[in-house]
């Protein structure tokens, strides 16, 4: 590159690199244990028992009191997908769609029901997802 110093170039690259590293949204849970800062990524699913809702993340669970509606508003859009009225999931932690048993296989092993009356709509949202579609 003509008139570029290939030395700012790498500076800037390295300095944007630690910037993406510093940066890492996570989910803030308050319950009667304290403050805990869970990051997206390793959040299996958030599954709701009436107000009670329980965090699944990396072998652990955190139980904390929120409606499901209120927990989706906080999340990104593009990575969790609320899939019943008990269940949203981190699309990045599914394992497989198991069609038949309309439910989600999470990478944990665990299973997250899919609600028979939008199951076309969430297989086609975790297609995309997949696929590197919208």
């Amino acid at each position: 590159l003509n008139g570029i110093d290939p030395a700012r170039i790498e500076t800037a690259l390295l300095y944007a690199c630690g910037e993406q590293k510093r940066y890492h949204p996570y989910f803030p849970v308050k319950n009667k244990d304290g403050l805990v800062r869970v990051p997206y990524d390793d959040i299996v699913c958030f599954v709701s028992n009436q107000r009670l809702t329980t965090l699944c993340a990396g072998g652990r669970s955190i139980s904390f009191y929120a409606k499901l509606s209120e927990v989706s508003a906080m999340l990104p859009e593009k990575q969790f997908i609320r899939c019943h009225q008990s269940y949203i999931v981190n699309l990045m932690q599914v394992e497989r769609l198991d069609k038949a048993a309309r439910c989600f296989i999470m990478r944990d092993g665990q299973n997250a029901a899919i609600s028979r009356r939008y199951y076309p709509q969430i297989v086609e949202i975790y297609e995309d997802f997949m696929y590197g579609r919208k």
